[in-house]
């Protein structure tokens, strides 16, 4: 009975260290998210369409007459 308490606890300790290791492979971090200091350099700002209101990004907005419209709906009513 002992010798099996102690495989099991060896096991155990084993598997802890085995994913402890890996864990930085397993848990990758995402490389997705944009750094503070990068948004200024993209035209990130948000603009509400003067028509409906919804806020889109200002580089994606349709400019007319000094005023943004998510759509060429929206810019035509």
């Amino acid at each position: 009975m002992m010798r099996v308490l102690t495989i099991l606890i060896a096991l155990c300790i084993l598997t802890w260290i085995i994913l402890r290791a890996l864990r930085p492979l397993l848990y990758k971090k995402s490389n997705h998210h944009i750094p503070q200091e990068n948004l200024s350099k993209h035209n990130y700002e948000m603009v509400p369409c003067a028509y409906c209101k919804t806020f889109i990004h200002k580089q994606e907005a349709l400019a007319y007459q000094d005023k943004y419209y998510c759509s060429k709906s929206c810019l035509q009513d």
